[in-house]
């Protein structure tokens, strides 16, 4: 026989299987010539018997069967008109040979399973089907042999099955309640084989555009029919499987291959085999479907088994499910499995599978789904509204806002908002919160949000809430198993839920991480998916606690290094949810310890010495700084001197709160203030080359640099260790020190021996309207105590 030739199909392709040199194993009974098995075919076309013009010679039915010759587009169009399908079966099967179906099914391309014999009708029905695809494309059509003979053995049920399971997943239900075609809002996310949240493109295998085949055959080194999807909350784990699912629901009829998508969460496995909850899924679907069917199909390794949210099975669960997966890929081996579940420890006891990752968007994907979302939206300036958010606002291009589907997804639904957004994050936190978490469960939605740790929303935000507010307090923004679980259970809110002993510290992580999306896990640690979460329910912690707390919070502050907290916006939150009470109860005792029952010149030391660590000021050598300018003739020398930055916490959310800069430098020429034990720096110089504004030659300037005081004092040491060649020399050829640097603590500055620094800092004109303006401040929220409750 002829070989099969792929995807068209030619109509000597069509006749050419049906000739054998042997006229036993010819396929059509008593048609052993090429010429006869082509003449065949055109008298069963013509039911009535073939017109005169139609009758040809012996050499030309032969090379259509060879191929060298073809009929002629009047012959296609004519038996198009007349054609007689039921004929055309019946003529067809008195002929087939029996003897060959083996050889024609594999002439023909259709694959057979070891354990089917193959079916006479069927392939009759299928001929039939190609033969007039053939006379309708005029002498050609696809190759449907394979896929139509393949989906004629499909139960019909299963058929049923598919359609019902399509319409099901085919569908979202977005943030704000609306549904939509999973096509028409949904992007598909890369898949790579690097974890964590954000992840370096180019050094990560990618997948795009995602399906079961490419995730089983993207490993060069073999096939892959085990996965694991792992992904952070809100990246698309469930609408990935869905994906997958109507796109290989959608080859179903020609691959035969059936997809069955499982939500691991609704079933307890107690009881039942896996298998037994996949029989009972797609009976619940389509009652028709048969528990036997099912099982040979499965046996067969026909089927892609999707299988979402292995960590939301209930942890009691977890191993009778690990052991009943076990033992379905034992009895069932030749199944392609597909789960998702977010990286957590849930998946480590189940052996077998490639660890792959969902990936956040990239800035195009983004802006995909942007589009996505707006296309029914009249406002042909709601994405131009959006991405200058995305730009301008805090969120940022980068952000996880941005590569985060369902944070994005909450962006874009909240556009014509998104003005009141701009620099009020306590609205925008408090509104992202809100949607994804509380108000997301109003939804009737196949994602609806099922709680471990309480028995619903507002329960577990309680609970998250005082954990929030109680690490933040202490400068702690991400965590190990064993310091979340330190917090944990130090948390006193617990015991006010319903049902405390729900709160368990592995539930409330799931919580978290997949539940409310607000945490995920990293390897070892955990993290926030946005710290502005976390800054939020301080604030929002701390703005609903008594007075008693807030001012043990603020207690708490006074010794802090400002280094502790990596933003201020946090207090900036506390502050916009209640002005008078984060002033009165946070920053009045502060202020008071500073300023209450003390002397002007008392408060102002009292300032620095609550408010900073130390102070740095330069004493320069304004003569010899002149001297050398003059004999180079150069310009002004570099800016010198050291920034001062508050210690206190508190001193430095004043500030912010007063649009202060919270530092300040101090250069002088007194030398009163020249502690000879405080100096740190010597001052040398150099002349150094220096553009400005483009000009050319370049000018010359003389530049300062520090270099510790040990070291310059011991200048023949210093002249060994260092490139003393740069340094400007006097006549003497001594190196010219041109002041110096000095640190004192502030514990020592009420010391009689070092009032000239103070009388230096109050003719700072800097320093002195930042503590006015303080000082200002401190009597102004004073007699906002009079007037509030926050005594």
């Amino acid at each position: 026989m002829f070989g099969y030739r792929e995807q068209k199909m030619k109509y000597c392709d069509f006749l050419q299987p049906f000739y054998n040199t042997s006229p036993s194993k010819s396929g059509l009974r008593g048609e052993t010539s090429q010429a006869a098995i082509a003449k065949f075919f055109v008298e069963v076309s013509f039911a009535e018997g073939m017109p005169e013009e139609f009758i040809y010679t012996e050499d030309t039915y032969r090379k259509w069967l060879t191929g060298t010759n073809k009929p002629k587009r009047v012959y296609w169009e004519k038996i198009n008109e007349i054609f007689d399908e039921a004929l055309f079966r019946d003529k067809l099967s008195e002929k087939l040979n029996d003897n060959v179906l083996s050889e024609l099914f594999k002439a023909f391309g259709i694959q057979l399973e070891s354990e089917r014999e193959p079916d006479r009708q069927i392939f009759i029905e299928v001929l039939t089907m190609q033969f007039q695809a053939i006379v309708i494309g005029r002498g050609d059509a696809n190759d449907i042999m394979n896929s139509a003979y393949q989906s004629k053995l499909l139960p019909d049920a299963f058929k049923k099955y598919i359609g019902k399971a399509v319409r099901e997943y085919n569908r979202v239900t977005l943030l704000d309640g609306d549904e939509c075609l999973l096509e028409d809002c949904y992007v598909c996310n890369y898949i790579g084989t690097s974890s964590g949240v954000f992840v370096n493109r180019r050094s990560t295998s990618i997948i795009k555009d995602a399906t079961l085949e490419k995730i089983k055959t993207y490993d060069r080194r073999g096939i892959n029919k085990n996965t694991i999807l792992i992904g952070s909350g809100g990246i698309g784990k469930t609408l990935m499987l869905q994906h997958l699912f109507i796109e290989a629901a959608q080859h179903y009829c020609e691959t035969g291959i059936l997809p069955i998508f499982v939500e691991l969460r609704e079933f307890s496995y107690n009881h039942n085999e896996l298998v037994d909850s996949i029989v009972e899924l797609l009976q619940n679907l389509e009652e028709t479907c048969s528990a036997d069917e099912i099982k040979l199909f499965l046996k067969l390794g026909k089927c892609q088994i999707l299988l979402d949210g292995v960590d939301e099975i209930d942890p009691y669960d977890i191993k009778d499910f690990q052991r009943k997966l076990a033992s379905f890929m034992k009895k069932y081996p030749n199944n392609q499995i597909v789960m998702t579940s977010r990286a957590c420890d849930v998946f480590s006891g189940i052996k077998g599978f490639v660890r792959l990752h969902l990936l956040p968007f990239d800035e195009e994907q983004s802006m995909e789904l942007i589009d996505k979302l707006l296309v029914d939206v009249p406002d042909r300036e709601a994405k131009t509204k959006i991405v200058q958010y995305i730009e301008n606002g805090f969120i940022k291009k980068g952000g996880v806002f941005v590569s985060n589907p369902m944070l994005l997804t909450f962006v874009v639904e909240r556009y014509p908002n998104l003005d009141k957004f701009y620099g009020n994050r306590l609205l925008f936190y408090k509104t992202a919160y809100e949607e994804i978490v509380l108000r997301h469960d109003n939804y009737k939605t196949a994602y609806e949000r099922i709680f471990r740790s309480a028995n619903d929303p507002d329960e577990f935000t309680k609970v998250f809430k005082e954990f929030c507010g109680e690490t933040y307090r202490r400068g702690i923004f991400e965590f190990d198993t064993t310091t979340f679980e330190k917090y944990f259970n130090e948390l006193k809110s617990i015991d006010q839920l319903e049902n405390p002993k729900k709160m368990k510290v592995q539930n409330f992580l799931h919580d978290a991480c997949a539940t409310a999306c607000m945490m995920y896990e990293y390897d070892t640690d955990i993290f926030y998916v946005d710290p502005g979460f976390q800054e939020y329910f301080f604030a929002d912690y701390y703005a609903n606690a008594d007075t008693k707390k807030v001012k043990e919070l603020g207690k708490s502050l006074w010794t802090m290094d400002t280094n502790t907290f990596r933003r201020w916006n946090a207090f900036k939150m506390l502050y916009d949810f209640s002005a008078e009470k984060a002033e009165v109860c946070l920053l009045l005792p502060y202020l008071e310890s500073i300023f209450r029952g003390k002397t002007d010149q008392e408060a102002f030391i009292s300032f620095f010495s609550e408010g900073y660590d130390s102070l740095r000021y330069s004493i320069l050598d304004e003569d010899a700084i002149n001297e050398y300018k003059t004999k180079a003739s150069v310009l002004n020398q570099m800016n010198i001197g050291t920034l001062i930055e508050p210690r206190s916490v508190l001193l430095s959310i004043i500030l912010k709160l007063l649009k202060e800069r919270n530092f300040f430098k101090i250069v002088t020429q007194n030398t009163k203030v020249a502690y000879k034990e405080f100096a740190k720096i010597a001052l040398t110089g150099e002349y150094v080359k220096y553009h400005s504004n483009g000009q050319s030659p370049p000018e010359e300037r003389l530049l300062l640099s520090g270099n510790p005081q040990g070291e310059f004092d011991d200048m023949a040491s210093f002249e060994e260790t260092h490139a003393v060649e740069k340094y400007i020399r006097d006549d003497a050829g001594q190196i010219i020190c041109f002041g110096n640097e000095y640190e004192i603590s502030t514990n020592c500055i009420n010391n009689v021996k070092y009032q000239d620094l103070i009388q230096v800092l109050r003719e700072n004109e800097r320093v002195i309207a930042v503590y006015e303006h303080v000082k200002s401040y401190y009597f102004e929220i004073k007699k906002k105590q009079k007037s509030n409750d926050f005594q």
